[in-house]
């Protein structure tokens, strides 16, 4: 009988981990229904082999929470992901890299939500979580810190985005890292702030790596900032060129996807 159990408990195990890799990939999809089933039984397997407090569990809950959250259901989203990050806490210690995970993706939710200033809090954890268990290239810890510096420019803190993404610069500013993202947050902040000649040299370095990487389509929204920056001081025909430009590169279609789970500057330096 204990050797029944055991087999069984193995079985559940292997189907929740087969489980939650078909359902990312039905939500990559867009097959939402199925992949909320699939997500779902996933959780069910692993809590049948591990209980109703494993920390795997949390983590497919957090899956599902985010892909709540792309189909705007925000309050399901939500309350998974407060059942999941009361697991995960209490299976490891508050500054571990798993916490970090369910907090990013709470933050995506209230973001998702237009509200910046319960964000604000939850994204300077994830930060400094990152910040004791990551490198400071490691992908998360670049992304989170994007993010927070994009909830500073919606609370109109401008500087501290400022100082938070040229803080960050150090480990972005490498031939392979992804210094033009930067450069284009740091642009808009300079802008925010009316440091208009640090905004125009951010601009044109943003674009400059953003076309060289093929990143068209975030390429064309730096174009059309810098546009209207352009207009503000004056610059007339230089800020309708910019914007010919941005007409161009919007054309070409979406961007690829990013698929490393680093970004290169990391591998750059290994």
């Amino acid at each position: 009988m204990a050797s029944d159990a055991s087999a069984q408990q193995l079985s559940n195990l292997f189907d929740a981990g087969s489980l939650h890799e078909k359902a990312r990939k039905l939500a990559a999809l867009g097959q939402y229904v199925a992949a909320e089933a699939t997500y779902k039984k996933a959780v069910e397997k692993r809590q049948q082999a591990a209980g109703a407090e494993d920390a795997a569990a949390a983590l497919t809950m957090t899956d599902l929470a985010g892909m709540y959250c792309t189909i705007k259901r925000y309050a399901e989203a939500d309350e998974l992901l407060g059942k999941a990050l009361a697991i995960v806490e209490k299976a490891y210690y508050a500054d571990h890299a798993h916490v970090a995970t369910v907090l990013m993706q709470s933050v995506r939710s209230l973001v998702g939500q237009g509200k910046y200033a319960e964000a604000e809090p939850v994204a300077k954890r994830v930060t400094e979580i990152n910040g004791k268990t990551l490198s400071g290239e490691h992908r998360q810890t670049l992304d989170a810190i994007r993010v927070l510096a994009q909830i500073y420019m919606q609370i109109e803190k401008p500087g501290d985005a400022e100082a938070l993404l040229s803080k960050a610069m150090k480990n972005v500013d490498t031939p392979l890292g992804p210094a033009g993202y930067f450069q284009y947050d740091l642009a808009r902040a300079f802008q925010a702030q009316g440091k208009k000649d640090e905004a125009d040299k951010a601009y044109n370095l943003a674009a400059s790596w953003l076309e060289q990487r093929v990143r068209y389509n975030i390429l064309a929204d730096c174009l059309t900032d810098y546009a209207q920056l352009l207009k503000e001081t004056g610059r007339a025909s230089e800020s309708a060129a910019q914007e010919s430009r941005a007409k161009i590169f919007r054309g070409f279609g979406p961007d690829r996807e990013e698929q490393a789970s680093v970004l290169p500057s990391t591998l750059l330096r290994a």
